[in-house]
């Protein structure tokens, strides 16, 4: 008889009763089958109480297992009571140790609480790591060496209250915000007095850069540039409380201070006119200048009280140029006789030379203040001129 198009029978078993690995189920019996199996091989392990109860249930079976066998002897009597107390005994030091077992650690700063985390085994946490982890994330932040002065330690403690933990990462952030930091930074000193701070080596000296190039005009050829005042980088461990971000640190250097000074009153001046000249307020011209209303005329010559900006870091700046002068042309004269008196004669004809200059136009703040010369050629000689006079 042909099963050609009747429904196919269930598969056969293994010899355990299971379907053969790698196959699917033919029928819907089978179908339950091997869902039912896979289901208890993906089941969620039992929690801690059902284990415990399970593992009392085997020893008590054992327990009354072993004593039906012996209890006829009285030695195996004896042993039983031996072993039944000593097992009892192992379990209660089982129950007692896995309910009391520490499962948070209480991290310390200088005894100084600041956090509770859980006890995981799958995470490496101790008061060692975390702090190492803080010290990554400052090192990233300043970007430069730091020096922990903090003593960090760990405390295990079993709690119930579930409110009381705090995630590792907080742990880290609170290490990060409390812990004593020193920064190993760099100050910018301006004739031996540190102004700033900053956190690295290399952010001082950046903005020394932009502080320069304020004074650099386009299209000048600068080859160089130096500071009139004694400028000093040092570097050091510093706490942190005491570093200036690059930004503010740019604009403490870079704002002029204002310094009194001594004006002669010039034809024309009027009170206006000298406050807007030199940056200043009409009431803070007429503040430090007292007996001086607006209504006062002013005498030409009189000293007046005024302030002026001065820039707390003065750039003197070099740019190589080449220029031409010329040379004067020489003269001799020579007394000849026949002449009329008074009278002169070009005996011989001269001209003037042409000398070229290599030079440093030195300007401070961008305003020229001298040429200093570095080379000269003479690339026409003068000729002396010769004239005849009675």
């Amino acid at each position: 008889m042909s099963n050609r198009g009747s429904r196919p029978g269930p598969r056969p078993l293994s010899k355990s009763g299971r379907i053969y690995p790698g196959h699917r189920p033919r029928s819907r019996r089978d179908s339950r089958d091997f869902r039912s199996r896979r289901n208890r091989r993906n089941r969620p392990r039992r929690d801690s109480w059902m284990f415990i109860l399970v593992v009392a249930a085997n020893v008590a079976f054992f327990v009354k297992f072993c004593y039906d066998c012996i209890r006829k002897s009285r030695r195996g009597r004896t042993a039983m009571a031996v072993a039944s107390v000593a097992l009892i005994v192992l379990a209660g030091i089982g129950v007692v140790r896995f309910f009391t077992r520490p499962n948070a650690l209480e991290i310390f700063i200088n005894e100084s609480s600041i956090g509770i985390v859980r006890i995981n085994s799958a995470q490496n946490i101790s008061a060692a790591a975390l702090e190492n982890n803080a010290a990554l994330i400052l090192q990233s932040r300043y970007s430069t060496n730091i020096r922990i002065l903090d003593e960090t330690a760990a405390r295990t403690l079993r709690t119930r209250d579930a409110e009381v933990f705090v995630s590792p990462d907080i742990i880290i952030t609170n290490l990060v915000n409390y812990l004593t930091v020193q920064i190993y930074g760099a100050a910018i000193s301006i004739n031996s007095t540190d102004m700033v701070i900053v956190d690295n080596y290399n952010n001082a000296n950046q903005i020394l850069d932009d502080i320069a190039n304020e004074f650099f005009q386009e299209g000048l050829n600068i080859v160089r540039y130096e500071f009139v005042e004694n400028v000093e980088v040092r570097r050091g461990y510093v706490y942190r409380h005491e570093i200036t971000e690059t930004g503010a640190a740019f604009d403490i250097l870079s704002t002029p201070v204002r310094q009194q000074d001594i004006y002669t009153i010039q034809p024309g001046d009027s009170i206006s006119l000298i406050a807007a000249r030199f940056g200043m307020s009409q009431a803070g011209l007429l503040a430090i200048n007292p007996g001086i209303t607006p209504y006062t005329l002013l005498q030409i010559g009189r000293p007046l009280n005024i302030t002026r900006p001065i820039p707390i870091l003065s750039v003197r700046t070099y740019e190589p140029v080449v220029f031409y002068e010329t040379i004067p042309m020489p003269t001799q004269r020579i007394p000849t006789a026949g002449l009329a008196p008074g009278t002169e004669r070009v005996r011989t004809q001269g001209r003037e030379g042409q000398r070229r200059i290599t030079a440093y136009i030195i300007r401070i703040n961008g305003i020229e203040f001298r040429r200093d010369r570095i080379h000269a050629e003479t690339i026409i000689e003068p000729i002396t001129q010769i004239i005849e006079t009675n």
